[in-house]
């Protein structure tokens, strides 16, 4: 799915507070990610872990990160009317960066 979120290495995600606010559902087939929600608000978080990574909502951070954009996944599932304005790599699917 289309979404700004952000990936990295399982062992650098550090969540500081609110596990207990966190609700995770499992995936049901056909779909294969787990989706985790603020139990307080919905917010949609992400999938938080996924073995080796970790799959966050931009949305779900309150501060800046530090970091900036370095690809464009699933953009096969792109809304139409979102341009994509950048030089960064594109991935009609999903990529996790090694």
């Amino acid at each position: 799915m289309f979404a700004a979120v952000l990936i990295g290495s399982a062992e650098d995600f550090t969540l500081v507070r609110g596990a207990d606010k966190i609700t995770r559902l499992e995936p049901v087939a056909p779909w294969t990610h787990a989706r985790a929600f603020c139990r307080t608000c919905g917010s949609a978080l992400g999938e938080m872990q996924a073995g080796k990574i970790y799959v966050v909502a931009a949305s779900a951070l309150d501060d800046d990160p530090g970091l900036r954009p370095t690809a464009h996944l699933n953009i096969a599932s792109k809304p139409a009317w979102y341009e994509i304005e950048d030089d960064l790599k594109k991935f009609e699917g999903n990529y996790v960066p090694a």
